[in-house]
């Protein structure tokens, strides 16, 4: 007897003064003939494929003789079909956060559910890590230390069993970075001629940092750079003429633009370029690019 996904395939020998079978089956042992549903007649071997995967089966033949009178039932064997063996989830990764690790892989066909298995060591084991069982993916892992890593297998789950693991994946959650996110909220000339312009500024800082105002002659990595530029075309495209002077933020006394605040400043500077040629300014907020 063999079992199968949707079926159950049962074999057994020739049979002295038998010229065929009756096969009894019943999900329920210790059957007798008029408790079973009779299936005849039939040959070895036979494919019983009505029937539900996780259920168990119990059979019994009887031997049909040349005048169709049937022996007694032989004794019983039972099966139990079940799917093929569930794949083990691939193309599983793993993206830290603050204090959390969320985990994806692709679906498997069949599967029920997961089971998430971690541990702070590395060869993660179904056996000895801490199993959380899963609908579907993604799945966020919370409630973690910053700064520790931490190792993950996940294995694919049905009513009948569960597959292998796949492959382990690590992830060390940290404090999520806050940065400053800094956008220009007006721009407005004031005066210009031919070889000098004004003009008036405002830049507000939308982010969740601080970010340093640095005056012109400074060359910190961390700095705010602001820099005008004239050109022939309205959107700025790498191209145009930067005013004598380069960088143009200013402020006294410098200090660091909060989130929510806005800073506002002026600046005139001569040019090469002819102003009535190039009617478009540009401003360019730079965070760290000085």
């Amino acid at each position: 007897m063999v079992n199968g996904d949707g079926m159950v395939t049962l074999l057994w020998p020739e049979a002295s003064g038998a010229v065929s079978f009756a096969l009894y089956f019943s999900t329920e042992p210790g059957f007798g003939k008029g408790t079973a549903t009779r299936i005849a007649p039939v040959t070895s071997p036979h494919t019983h494929d009505a029937v539900t995967n996780g259920t168990t089966y119990y059979y019994a033949l009887a031997g049909i003789n040349q005048g169709g009178n049937e022996s007694p039932l032989s004794s019983e064997v039972a099966a139990r079909p079940v799917p093929s063996p569930l794949k083990a989830p691939a193309g599983l990764s793993a993206a830290a956060g603050e204090g959390r690790v969320t985990l994806t892989w692709d679906p498997v066909a069949g599967a029920g559910g997961y089971a998430v298995y971690w541990s702070l060591s590395p060869g993660v084991h179904t056996g000895s890590a801490t199993r959380i069982a899963v609908e579907s993916s993604p799945f966020e892992h919370t409630g973690l230390v910053n700064g520790t890593e931490y190792f993950y297998i996940v294995t694919a789950t049905a009513a009948y069993g569960e597959s292998d693991p796949g492959l382990e994946v690590s992830a060390t959650p940290r404090a999520d970075e806050k940065l400053p996110d800094l956008v220009v909220q007006e721009l407005k000339v004031l005066s210009f001629s031919s070889s000098s312009i004004s003009y008036q500024y405002t830049i507000a800082n939308v982010g969740e940092a601080g970010a340093p105002l640095d005056g012109p002659t400074d060359s910190n990595a961390d700095n705010v750079s602001v820099q005008a530029v004239v050109s022939v075309d309205a959107i700025f495209l790498n191209g145009g003429d930067i005013p004598a002077g380069g960088t143009i933020l200013g402020r006294s006394p410098l200090g660091t633009l909060y989130p929510g605040e806005t800073f506002t400043g002026y600046f005139t500077s001569t040019t090469t370029v002819n102003l009535a040629t190039h009617p478009y300014l540009v401003l360019k907020v730079d965070w760290g690019a000085v």
